[in-house]
């Protein structure tokens, strides 16, 4: 009979059994993954692959919403300001990753809004593309359209009819730290998988153009006061050239073998803007103004070997001040990404016909 001393070591080597039964396990896990990758230049094959269907195509669907403030520091508090809503929630997209560029282009269902009237008169539309410049930038365009958005108060007193337009276009370069070890490629396309969890610190620079129109009137006439407004009373037209810079962190999280994943990324920056804008009273001015702005990315999924799918989210917050008249503008998005992988499309054309 084993005595107690005999019993502990027993255990201690049979622990050791497992976890060396452990490790051949996950040797050969990690062998298998290790067939469907590729390493990617310049990184550390241990953090970073590449999988050798390369290129995707994705589908896009969720809700999102573009809301936007105008408002009076002059005013004691959000009542006298005025409220802009797209009136649109749910949103279907197309994506496409080939080689080293990205690009996808989302639309909003007409059929889904918020308020139960002049659902026809609603367009939204997204385009972006980006691609990774070196591992280390990278670079992304964007435009986004909104017409017909729909102004209202807190009180409920005022709405407008959906005349009111947004529209905004630029560029964004985003340079990362630590490129050896992070993907920052693995949030917006599954072509690149992080290996091993890591994160890096971000800085992004992003020169952009809006401009913001309506034939009406923003906020009703008991409220568009020149105590309130002053320049800004009856703003008419509003065109932004600005440039953002935003330092940021990011951080991929994964397990299960890497098959599940969790990338988030947070930005805050500061804002520098020439606005240009048209009053009903006043006229045209022009105003150098510093503003502020916050983005926050999550996005939590599961791969597979020819696909992936996972839910993502994108919080972008923007506070920019005319003095005494300031506009906030916000856009929540939450969807699902199902995106599937292939090799590329040369290989596939047929260099004859006989």
């Amino acid at each position: 009979m084993a005595t107690e001393p005999q019993k502990y070591f027993l255990n201690i080597k049979l622990l050791l059994l497992l976890c060396c039964a452990s490790y051949q396990t996950s040797k050969a896990q990690s062998f298998f993954a290790d067939s469907l990758l590729q390493p990617v230049p310049g990184t550390d094959s241990n953090y970073i692959a590449r999988f050798k269907l390369s290129n995707e195509v994705r589908f896009v669907y969720g809700g999102s919403d573009f809301s936007m403030l105008w408002g009076s520091s002059k005013a004691d508090n959000n009542t006298k300001a005025a409220n802009f809503s797209s009136n649109s929630n749910d949103y279907m997209g197309l994506g496409l990753t080939y080689k080293f560029i990205d690009a996808d282009v989302t639309l909003a269902l007409r059929n889904s809004a918020l308020f139960p009237f002049e659902r026809k008169t609603l367009r939204q539309f997204k385009l972006a593309a980006g691609f990774m410049a070196t591992n280390n930038m990278h670079l992304r365009f964007y435009v986004n359209r909104y017409k017909g958005l729909i102004a209202f108060t807190n009180e409920g007193d005022f709405r407008s009819d959906p005349q009111l337009r947004f529209f905004k276009t630029g560029a964004q370069l985003t340079y990362v730290f630590n490129k050896e070890r992070f993907s920052y490629r693995a949030f917006y396309s599954q072509s690149e998988l992080q290996r091993q969890s890591a994160g890096s610190f971000l800085i992004r620079s992003e020169p952009f153009y809006q401009h913001f129109f309506t034939n009406g009137r923003l906020v009703p006439d008991s409220l568009d006061t020149e105590e309130l407004y002053g320049k800004q009373q009856e703003l008419q037209k509003l065109s932004q050239l600005g440039w953002c810079i935003m330092p940021g962190y990011g951080y991929n999280y994964v397990f299960n073998n890497n098959r599940l994943y969790v990338c988030t990324n947070l930005f805050l920056g500061v804002s520098y803007t020439t606005n240009y804008y048209t009053s009903g009273t006043t006229g045209r001015h022009m105003a150098l103004r510093l503003g502020s702005g916050v983005l926050f990315n999550l996005s939590v999924g599961y791969n597979w070997k020819h696909m992936y799918a996972d839910l993502r989210g994108t919080l972008q917050s923007y506070n920019q001040p005319l003095k005494p008249a300031y506009i906030y503008t916000n856009w929540p998005t939450a969807g699902l990404t199902i995106g599937y992988r292939f090799n590329y499309l040369e290989d596939r054309i047929p260099t004859s016909l006989f």
